[in-house]
C-alpha cells in the first residue's frame, strides 16, 4: 500500500523540485523543535543568508510572544511582567538591528 507522502506524489523528482521552488519553503530548513527534523533540500538548496533571516523572524516571534501583556495595560502587569522577561529582549532588539543594518548594506552594495 501506500503511505501519504506516496499517495500525493512527494516521491517524484518533479513534485519535489516544484515544491523546492516555492516562496517561502526555506521556513522547513529550521526545525520548529528539537524533536522535528529538517527538510534536506535535493535541487535547490537555500542560502545561509535565508536561513538566518527566518531563525531571526522566529526568534522575535518567540520574543515577542514570551512578553505578551494579557491586560493590554503596562501598569496593572506590574513587576511580573518586568522578572518573565528576564531581559532577553534586548537580545532580540540586537538581533532585529543587527538584520536590519545587514539588509541596508546588502541594498546599498548591489
Amino acid at each position: 500500500g501506500l503511505n501519504g507522502p506516496q499517495f500525493f506524489g512527494f516521491g517524484l523528482n518533479q513534485v519535489r523540485r516544484v515544491l523546492e521552488a516555492l516562496p517561502g519553503v526555506v521556513a522547513v530548513t529550521v526545525p520548529l523543535s528539537p524533536s522535528s527534523k529538517p527538510y534536506l533540500f535535493c535541487f535547490k538548496h537555500p542560502s545561509e543568508e535565508d536561513i538566518k533571516d527566518i531563525q531571526r523572524k522566529r526568534a522575535v516571534e518567540a520574543a515577542e510572544k514570551a512578553l505578551e501583556n494579557v491586560s493590554g495595560c503596562a501598569r496593572t502587569e506590574g513587576m511580573c511582567a518586568v522578572a518573565r522577561s528576564g531581559g532577553s529582549g534586548r537580545i532580540t532588539r540586537a538581533l532585529v538591528k543587527r538584520a536590519d543594518a545587514d539588509k541596508v548594506r546588502g541594498s546599498a552594495s548591489a
